[in-house]
C-alpha cells in the first residue's frame, strides 16, 4: 500500500503540522489583535481629523473677520507715520528759524519768547 518513504513523509508532515499549529494560532491571534487596534485607531483618527477640520474652519472665519480691522489699522499706522514725519519736519524748521534769529539777535531766550508769543497770538485767533 504505502511505501516506507511515503509513510515517513506523512509522519513528517503530520509532525510539522502539529509543530506549526501553535505558530499559526499565534499568528492568527496577532493578526486579530492588530485588526482590532487598526479599527480603534481609525475611529480615533477620524474623530481627530474632524476636529482638525472644524478648527481650521474656525480659524479661517477668525482670520477673515480680522482682515478688515488689520487693514484699517495699517492705514491708521501710515497716517500716524505721516504725521510724525510732518512734526519732525516742522520741528526742524522751527529750530532752524530760532537758530537763525538767535544768531541775528545774539540772545536765544529773547527769540524764544518772541516765537512763543507769536504762537499764542495764533492760538487766540483760532
Amino acid at each position: 500500500m504505502y511505501t516506507p518513504f511515503e509513510i515517513t513523509f506523512l509522519i513528517l508532515m503530520a509532525a510539522a503540522l502539529v509543530g506549526l499549529l501553535p505558530v499559526l494560532l499565534q499568528i492568527y491571534r496577532v493578526a486579530r489583535t492588530l485588526n482590532d487596534f487598526l479599527v480603534l485607531a481609525e475611529k480615533y483618527l477620524t474623530q481627530m481629523s474632524e476636529d482638525v477640520h472644524r478648527t481650521q474652519a474656525s480659524l479661517e472665519r477668525v482670520s477673515s473677520s480680522l482682515r478688515k480691522p488689520i487693514e484699517d489699522l495699517s492705514k491708521f499706522v501710515n497716517v500716524v507715520k505721516g504725521a510724525g514725519v510732518l512734526i519732525q519736519e516742522t520741528h526742524f524748521k522751527i529750530r532752524k528759524i530760532i537758530q537763525v534769529a538767535a544768531f541775528v539777535s545774539g540772545n536765544p531766550i529773547t527769540v524764544l519768547k518772541t516765537f512763543l508769543g507769536v504762537f499764542r497770538n495764533i492760538k487766540k485767533k483760532n
